[in-house]
């Protein structure tokens, strides 16, 4: 039989003042714990202040250890990792501190809705926006995301109205205004995005050039070209390091058919960029349209040299020649453009002029139809373009489908009324349609604008 052993007073006093140190050594433990953490949380707020972000990362990670179930590290350290766009950490500290009873939630959606709508997680960054909204009804830092969240969603009718409530209450927001510009031209208002970019600019907008470019492409939209090149020059002023600025530029000169100025604007953009090809074939066809055809030649060359691999450049090769006259020389460059982009319709054109010039004519007559269908597409993808319509009207001419010649002639005068070479050749059908009133009219309109093409066309007449 087993007998129990019975613990001595002595022992059981023994025991008793183990467990009291045990029990004085965890509290001192505990106490020694909290300090630290309450100095971690102390230096890694001074950091964060000082915006030493990776610093204070370290000091809030150690009080994490420390504190796991203390939310003011874990909202910070997301915060810290916010500032230095690594959204991936900080997404779920924010998430922790929620979890964790972090009692300012809504800065949490203030910062957090903005990483979802960096990762385009739209639904994600509205629910937080949402969720703001609900603790802060006025917020409007919040309100204004929710439109920023339509606007990125494309639902621009939504956004508008959104950035109009929002604006109704801050005159003074430059930025919406911009963004109001941006969705008016979305939404093809092109007067109200001339008005919301200039109060834009009005109110001191960060985006001066955007600004300018949204007014130059509304009065573009508009055909107000005068307009648009005033605005374009001051996007250029604005932010001179912008290719795009140059080529919308010089697009408005070449719409009010100002070739020199065209040239000149492509220059501009040559002496920041010398090795853009886009803008050598730009400069290409606008000699072309000058006259200047050994000009437009080397530009093209240019463009070819810096853009091999794009048709352009060779097409607009292939019709400098045409225009000096250096028919086999064209035919290679067209057929080469051809190449690269087989169904080109201006390529095709001038490939069937040439050949035709070189009396081939049942092979120019297979090409123009092949030009016509090219450049009919070409007219669907660019409706507002006055040289697509342009060069379809030569097409059709040759096409012989001179109604349609003369259609497109009058729409590319629509599109840019002082096109000089468009005008003369509605002179030159009415000659041939035997419509001598109506020639004298495009020469009367010729007059005013270029002797040289007013003389060659009152010479055609004189021949009636």
């Amino acid at each position: 039989m087993i007998k129990k052993t019975l613990i001595s007073p002595i022992g059981i006093l023994w025991i008793g003042c183990l467990l009291m140190l045990s029990a004085e050594t965890v509290d001192a433990q505990n106490r020694q714990n909290q300090r630290r953490f309450q100095q971690l949380i102390t230096e890694g707020d001074k950091l964060f202040r000082q915006k030493n972000y990776r610093g204070s990362i370290d000091q809030y990670a150690q009080a994490i250890v420390l504190g796991p179930e203390n939310p003011h590290p874990r909202f910070w350290k997301g915060m810290a990792h916010y500032y230095l766009d690594d959204f991936d950490m900080a997404l779920p500290e924010f998430d922790a501190a929620l979890q964790r009873g972090y009692n300012r939630p809504g800065d949490v959606y203030l910062v957090r809705w903005r990483i979802y709508f960096a990762k385009n997680d739209y639904a994600k960054a509205l629910n937080d926006v949402r969720s703001g909204l609900q603790l802060d009804p006025n917020n409007q830092d919040l309100l204004l995301a929710s439109a920023d969240i339509a606007f990125a969603q494309e639902d621009y009718d939504e956004a508008l109205s959104a950035y109009q409530r929002f604006a109704q209450r801050n005159q003074a927001n430059a930025e919406v205004h911009f963004r109001m510009a941006q969705l008016y031209a979305r939404t093809g208002d092109a007067a109200s995005q001339v008005a919301s970019a200039e109060e834009a600019i009005r109110r001191g907008t960060r985006n001066v050039a955007d600004a300018y470019l949204l007014i130059g492409d509304g009065y573009t939209a508009q055909m107000k070209f005068n307009d648009a090149v005033a605005a374009y020059e001051k996007a250029v002023t604005a932010r001179p390091d912008v290719y795009q600025t140059y080529q919308k530029l010089a697009e408005g000169y070449r719409a009010m058919a100002q070739f020199e100025k065209a040239i000149e604007a492509s220059r501009r953009a040559l002496r920041i960029f010398p090795t853009n090809g886009d803008i050598y074939t730009d400069i290409s066809w606008y000699y072309s349209l000058a006259d200047r055809h050994q000009d437009a030649v080397d530009a093209a060359q240019a463009a070819i040299r810096f853009s091999p691999g794009t048709h352009m450049p060779y097409t607009n090769l292939c019709r400098a020649y045409n225009d000096l006259r250096r028919y086999d020389l064209a035919i290679t460059a067209c057929n080469n453009a051809l190449r690269i982009k087989p169904d080109d319709g201006e390529a095709l054109f001038y490939l069937s002029r040439a050949n035709r010039a070189l009396g081939r004519t049942a092979e120019a007559n297979r090409l123009t139809k092949r030009a016509v269908a090219g450049l009919e597409e070409l007219v669907r993808l660019n409706p507002a373009y006055s040289d697509m319509h342009y060069l379809l009207a030569g097409a059709y001419y040759d096409d012989g489908k001179i109604d349609k010649a003369l259609s497109s002639y009058m729409r590319t005068l629509e599109l840019s009324p002082n096109f000089v070479k468009a005008l003369f050749n509605v002179g030159i059908i009415h000659i041939v349609a035997g419509r001598k009133a109506e020639a004298l009219e495009q020469h009367r309109r010729l007059a005013a604008i270029s002797t040289k093409y007013a003389d060659m066309l009152k010479a055609e007449i004189d021949k009636m």
